[in-house]
């Protein structure tokens, strides 16, 4: 499904997919790790890193996924970054 979303561009799409998903089965650390990919795709970092630490609880070991979680907090520092910088000009 994230695979669909991504080759497209329609990230808003395959989140809704994604839950679908997990509505049925939310015990599933891939189905969190494509949430949050698609989340991170759609530029939004916190639901991104949220769903990166659900797949990270089900499945420790998921290395993907602690990279994600790396790569949101990155993004969303990035941000808060951009954000002081403009308050202060």
């Amino acid at each position: 499904m994230a695979k669909w979303g991504g080759k497209n561009g329609m990230y808003p799409e395959a989140i809704v997919e994604i839950k679908k998903g997990l509505a049925l089965n939310d015990t599933s650390s891939d189905l969190w790790y494509n949430l949050g990919g698609a989340y991170y795709s759609n530029k939004q970092y916190t639901e991104a890193k949220e769903a990166f630490q659900k797949a990270l609880i089900l499945d420790p070991y998921n290395d993907k996924a602690q990279n994600g979680v790396d790569a949101a907090e990155q993004m969303i520092a990035d941000e808060k970054g951009k954000s002081n910088s403009a308050k202060k000009q």
